[in-house]
């Protein structure tokens, strides 16, 4: 999943730089500076200012779509799976510590296909990014 998500991270850079009218290499190193949730912030206030012909409700699914992906993406990596066996459910915990709750810890049963389920809507995703690009690039600088 992460390789998924790497590519999905870099389709999202490219298509920042080809809004904010950079070259690939200036709009990495601006991208990279970002957080996942940053980069998003990015993309849909320049799509606002350099293509405002694009749709906004269009431009809000994919932030919405980008910002569940890395929800997705997060919820694997930052929890441990245990199952005792190939046929066992997999059970998932995660550590968490809060100022008014404290130190817990939240075990859940997973179902195993929805770690690829989440897995392919990252991919889906990555997808509607290029998909974006295409639809974008050409209203860059159009006058709404």
């Amino acid at each position: 999943m992460e390789f998924g998500f790497g590519l999905l991270e870099m389709q999202l850079a490219e298509l920042i730089s080809d809004v904010i009218g950079a070259d690939v290499a200036v709009g990495r190193a601006i991208v990279a500076a970002l957080s996942f949730g940053r980069r998003i912030d990015v993309l849909v206030s320049a799509t606002k200012i350099r293509a405002p012909r694009f749709s906004p409700d269009d431009l809000e699914t994919l932030a919405a779509r980008l910002r569940d992906a890395e929800e997705r993406r997060n919820r694997a990596f930052h929890s441990v799976f245990i199952a005792v066996g190939p046929e066992a459910t997999p059970v998932r915990f995660k550590e968490r510590a809060r100022q008014r709750d404290g130190y817990t810890i939240i075990s859940e049963k997973i179902d195993a296909t929805a770690i690829r389920a989440d897995a392919d809507f990252i991919a889906v995703v990555t997808a509607d990014v290029t998909r974006a690009g295409y639809e974008i690039t050409p209203l860059l600088g159009q006058a709404k």
